[in-house]
């Protein structure tokens, strides 16, 4: 035996007489193998060609990154890329816990796995498998999908509320990581409140706490703010107790209410009613005719 052009010591060849033997073949053992037959009447050859698909595992790598962490309503895209293997590779995607793919995911050329506006039903790992005659080899995606924090105040707006009266205000937050909570005062100056409770406490209130109270939620998405004005209305009772410094303290007015006139009503005049006149009829006209009563005539 031989092989044209080339020596017969690759190690997957073995020659056992009229029989040569490829085990485990190289792309380096293709080639043209010949054998010679001798005898006293002459020589004959035969050859045969022997051709060697080259055969190699793939091998992948996970782009931009095996972990991706994006907020609800955003897209992310992983790229299972195949860096070596013959033949070139199928590559498929699967969820790793044998659930079926999201409703939004795609499965485009070159490996890629894209899901736009996540929800965060998404969330997971993902398995990359890529395949073909020499083998299969896998890789692992991991996808996190953080919220950004929902804050709502309790009460919400606007308060108005007397000296001395309790108040409690709520903040309640929600969102993936769980949010921080800070608070700030804004006055006649900005002030950073040393609590990070989701409650704020007053047993009686003061004028000094009336202003405008923040509470902020942060995590790992971003933060979000809510706000709530106090104002704080001084009653009288108050006022009258002295509870302001002697130079704060307000005058007191005269009289609580208007003093009312001295007359309420308008002076009856003198006559509320017309003078009667002296004779209710007129006198009787004179008549000439008529003679004076017996009574009035003295001569009778």
């Amino acid at each position: 035996w031989e092989k044209v052009g080339e020596d017969l010591n690759s190690p997957s060849l073995t020659v056992a007489g009229s029989v040569i033997t490829v085990s485990s073949a190289y792309v380096s053992d293709r080639g043209m193998y010949v054998c010679t037959a001798t005898s006293s009447c002459g020589s004959g050859r035969a050859s045969s060609i022997l051709e060697v698909e080259p055969r190699e595992i793939p091998t992948i790598e996970m782009y931009p990154s095996d972990l991706q962490t994006v907020t609800k309503g955003e897209s992310v895209l992983f790229q299972c890329r195949y860096m070596s293997g013959i033949p070139t590779p199928i590559i498929s995607w699967a969820r790793s816990d044998g659930r079926p793919m999201p409703p939004n995911a795609e499965l485009l050329s070159g490996g890629v796995l894209r899901m736009n506006s996540v929800t965060g039903a998404e969330a997971g790992s993902f398995r990359c498998r890529a395949e073909n005659a020499a083998g299969s080899v896998e890789s692992m995606a991991t996808l996190r999908i953080q919220e950004l924090p929902r804050i709502r105040m309790e009460p919400e707006g606007s308060v108005t509320l007397m000296v001395g009266s309790p108040l409690v205000i709520k903040c309640i937050v929600s969102g993936d990581p769980i949010p921080r909570i800070s608070w700030k005062k804004m006055g006649t100056s900005l002030t950073q409140l040393s609590t990070n409770s989701a409650t704020l406490e007053f047993a009686s209130l003061t004028k000094e706490d009336e202003g405008t109270y923040s509470c902020v939620a942060s995590n790992a998405a971003g933060q979000m703010e809510d706000r709530l004005q106090v104002i704080v209305e001084e009653n009288e009772e108050y006022l009258q107790q002295g509870s302001y410094p002697q130079d704060r303290q307000s005058p007191q007015p005269a009289h609580r209410y208007p003093q009312e006139p001295e007359n309420r009503y308008p002076p009856e005049p003198e006559n509320r009613y017309p003078p009667k006149p002296e004779n209710r009829y007129p006198p009787e006209p004179y008549n000439p005719y008529q003679t004076e009563s017996p009574e009035n005539n003295p001569n009778t």
